[in-house]
């Protein structure tokens, strides 16, 4: 369902979220969407600006992209979904997590990551 929406055309400063380094940017906003883009105005923060940055309005806006919680429904591989609210798709995926260590014990899960993307450390696997 596509909706047009009457908002004014603007420019807002932005945090990238395309990965984890979180560069300062600036987007070009038409009728709700991003539309482009651009360097932050400040020239140490213009340098940071690379690629995945500047494709961030493809990536965002792309018909195929997963913008609601999914919920398989049927056998694994009918390719058969419904739309499920965030809140019960937590639910259940807290569920399944407490029943695997309910019955294999809190060993049984692992959280892996790599530096493939920046030298730093997924959230996940910080901590205090």
């Amino acid at each position: 369902m596509s909706m047009t929406l009457d908002l004014p055309s603007t420019e807002k400063h932005v945090v990238c979220t395309i990965c984890d380094i979180g560069c300062q940017l600036r987007a070009e906003v038409e009728h709700g969407q991003v539309t482009k883009i651009l360097p932050h105005e400040m020239p140490m923060l213009a340098k940071n600006i690379c690629f995945k940055g500047t494709a961030a309005p493809q990536i965002h806006n792309h018909a195929d992209r997963l913008v609601h919680p999914l919920k398989r429904v049927g056998e694994r591989g009918e390719n058969r979904w419904e739309e499920i609210t965030y809140e019960q798709a937590m639910d259940e995926i807290a569920a399944k997590l407490q029943m695997i260590v309910a019955e294999h014990g809190p060993e049984a899960l692992a959280v892996s990551t790599s530096n493939w993307n920046t030298a730093v450390e997924n959230g996940m696997v910080g901590g205090s």
